[in-house]
């Protein structure tokens, strides 16, 4: 038996952790029989009112490239890429053209445009196939089987990729788990080490290319307490360098300028601050609290600016800065959103954004505005959102949504929160509660 504290009866379900145990089994299928017997045909109801929710397109990555902008989106039963451009939106492939079962995760087309890396798994498996086509003829030039990512491009032969070894050493002789930058030439497919050789096992390894200043940064992190920031030349592994240790604090680089690298940290309270290193030399342009008590989520420097995504009262809030860290506007937006990536490409800024009523679309940001490039137009737009805060019984100040139809009907409502590993609930489509709001359900 196992007793939770000092004078309290022990868990008398404690054996359930064991999943193998055939009582454990008989337990799972005891209850799922149980609770289908409860819903009986309301699935079926629900699913023809839930689905025209779910086939809207939801963005969940996008590059722009000399040719366009590449987007890869999910609907309904399939992952899409597509090529926005000025001539309008060209479908590049989908997942159904790979398998029935293929899931597209994230994509890498060259600047060009003229060839795109993807990676895809098979029914959500952790193994997947890095693959890289040409554009236009959709012919198959390279694939690489296992858990790759980060693709970035040297030139149109040669490319960097992270892998990450669970079962098998390294080349360089390290027991896995274990991440190494690779190195690939995709015409004749040889490839080495490029970054981490000698680096002992449970590093993450992740590379940021800056294409305008030729720079890429790597970023080696120890599970979500260390990191440590190394940068140089796109072509040249050997002259990477130190930037910047941050000890037992997280940091990712926004940006490279005139030789200098930014880097947003969290060090001091965790919320958050962005410097400026050159040489070693750190300085400080953006403090930590500039919004008080509100985390920065991520930033990019584009131009002589930079733009930094903050988390104030549970939703988005962009502010530009000049390089010298004086505030210059904010984006506003018409509703609770939450921003989920900020992209830069030749000093424009596009962002992903989400919010309770419209999936995931891609913006561009100009004049301290926004403008939709691809997404849904329209959503739930009859819902109504409020916002507003409940002191907890020790004194604790609680943000919340209230989300409901406009023709609210009944009091009925479902609350939900969550508080784990400091992850605030955003706003994020409510496709999957339309049923319940359009029926005049509360949801907070």
């Amino acid at each position: 038996m196992i007793y939770l504290s000092k004078g309290e009866p022990p868990d008398k379900y404690i054996w359930l952790e064991d999943l193998k145990n055939p009582k454990t089994l008989e337990f799972v299928k005891m209850h799922n029989t149980r609770f289908r017997k409860f819903v009986g045909d309301l699935p079926k109801k629900l699913y023809k009112r839930i689905e025209p929710w779910f086939r809207l397109s939801n963005v969940i990555m996008a590059i722009p490239t000399d040719s366009g902008i590449f987007v890869l989106y999910r609907t309904w039963d399939q992952y899409i890429i597509s090529r926005i451009s000025s001539e309008g939106k060209e479908k590049i492939i989908s997942s159904k053209e790979i398998d029935e079962n293929a899931l597209i995760t994230q994509i890498y087309p060259s600047e060009d445009g003229k060839k795109l890396g993807f990676f895809f798994t098979i029914s959500g498996s952790d193994v997947g196939k890095l693959r890289i086509i040409e554009t236009e003829s959709k012919e198959i030039i390279d694939e690489i089987e296992g858990s790759v990512w980060g693709l970035t491009w040297i030139n149109d032969k040669k490319v960097y990729y992270a892998r990450f070894y669970r079962e098998d050493k390294t080349p360089d002789g390290v027991e896995a788990p274990a991440e190494r930058l690779i190195l690939r030439d995709i015409e004749n497919k040889e490839e080495d080490i490029a970054f981490g050789r000698g680096l002992r096992r449970d590093y993450m390894i992740g590379l940021m290319d800056i294409h305008e200043e030729n720079w890429v940064f790597v970023t080696v992190q120890y599970g979500w307490i260390r990191s440590i920031i190394y940068g140089g030349p796109r072509d040249s592994p050997d002259k990477w360098k130190l930037i910047l240790d941050a000890g037992e604090n997280m940091a990712y680089p926004v940006g490279f300028k005139d030789g200098k690298s930014y880097v947003l940290v969290y060090d001091g309270k965790g919320f958050g601050r962005i410097v400026r290193v050159k040489e070693g030399v750190l300085e400080e342009v953006i403090r930590e609290e500039f919004h008080p008590k509100s985390p920065i989520e991520g930033a990019v420097v584009a131009g002589n600016k930079l733009y930094v995504n903050y988390l104030v009262d549970a939703s988005s809030r962009i502010t530009i800065f000049d390089l010298s860290g004086n505030p210059r506007e904010e984006i506003a937006f018409e509703e609770p959103s939450t921003v989920r990536t900020l992209i830069e490409h030749k000093g424009q800024v596009y962002a992903i954004i989400e919010s309770f009523r419209r999936p995931s679309a891609l913006y561009e940001i100009t004049d301290g505005s926004l403008r939709m490039v691809f997404g849904e137009k329209e959503g739930l737009e009859w819902l109504n959102v409020e916002e507003s805060f409940v002191t907890s019984s020790d004194g604790t100040r609680i943000h919340y949504f209230v989300i409901k139809s406009k023709n609210q009907n009944t009091d009925v409502a479902i609350v939900y929160g969550y508080g784990g590993f400091g992850l605030a609930i955003t706003p994020r489509f409510l496709g999957h509660v339309a049923p319940f709001l359009e029926d005049g359900g509360v949801y907070v």
